[in-house]
């Protein structure tokens, strides 16, 4: 198998935007957003920058990233929270034993809960319910399909993952097709 290698692009030639879903207050340009950060490790004189080093910089309300903050302590302590619930929340797994109990391949660990999105609202529910229901399923299953592309476009310039990458993109082509030989058969209303 053929090993993927990143090319270096020119600056130029760079293009630098929110990644879908992204969830940032106020999102100011990206491409500010992104000369901000380059301009804080350059200040700190350091090859990474971390979190700490770009709240602080951002505390100046002159700071391009300052209306990317919740600077209300009250109001970021109750967020801090709400994360720390959805996290443990996605932290509970459930080992799932299929068929035959005594065949190691036959079990899988799954997470207990998954956030679903309803027409009311989202909120978390069992993992074996959403897949009960394919009104539930569906939606939950296309966001899984999403997340996994992007993995994908995230780490196929590293040839470690080469394999997987070919593998995630050989099971997206066989799912598309399905999709398709379904549509076919399915008359049109």
């Amino acid at each position: 198998m053929a090993r993927r290698t990143a090319t270096p692009i020119k600056e130029e030639e760079r293009s630098i935007k929110w990644k879908r879903g992204a969830r940032v207050r106020n999102k100011p340009n990206p491409l500010e957003a992104f000369d901000e950060l380059q301009r804080i490790k350059k200040r700190l004189g350091a090859e990474t920058i971390l979190p700490e080093d770009v709240v602080e910089a951002s505390k100046s309300k002159r700071s391009l990233l300052h209306d990317c903050f919740t600077w209300d302590n009250e109001q970021a302590a109750h967020e801090h929270r709400l994360w720390e619930a959805r996290s443990l929340i996605n932290s509970l797994e459930c080992e799932v034993i299929y068929a035959d109990p005594n065949a190691e391949e036959n079990k899988r660990r799954v997470r207990v809960q998954a956030l679903v999105v309803e027409k009311i609202g989202e909120g978390y529910t069992e993992v074996t319910e959403v897949l009960k229901d394919p009104e539930r399923s569906t939606p939950f299953l296309s966001k899984a399909w999403e997340e996994l592309e992007s993995w994908r476009k995230k780490y196929q310039a590293f040839g470690e993952f080469a394999e997987v990458v070919t593998a995630i993109e050989e099971a997206s082509r066989r799912r598309r097709e399905s999709v398709r030989m379904r549509r076919t058969r399915t008359p049109s209303r």
